[in-house]
């Protein structure tokens, strides 16, 4: 199935009357898949990200390492606070 016309109307709810239609025509228009280079930075001149210009504290892994590291001391943080709870219960 090919569309080759699109047709867009624009119409009031209260009266159903037509405020804008716009008619679109396609004539040259192709079902083949575009080239690969097409859908490549370098095609639209924008140049490829290079991962040494990426800033250490922007990777994943830095920001993975802190937050386990954060829970390890929270959940150590913790089971402290209940010890000292029941040694001063137990007293």
């Amino acid at each position: 199935m090919h569309c080759t016309d699109l047709v867009i109307e624009a119409t009031t709810v209260k009266t159903g009357a037509t405020n804008h239609k716009l008619n679109l025509h396609f004539s040259e228009y192709t079902t083949e898949p575009p080239a690969k280079e097409v859908f490549t930075l370098e095609h639209y001149g924008i140049p490829t990200p290079d991962d040494d210009l990426v800033p250490w504290y922007s990777r994943w892994k830095v920001w993975a390492a802190l937050a386990v590291g954060g829970l390890v001391l929270a959940v150590v943080f913790r089971r402290l606070a209940v010890r000292r709870r029941v040694r001063q219960q137990g007293v």
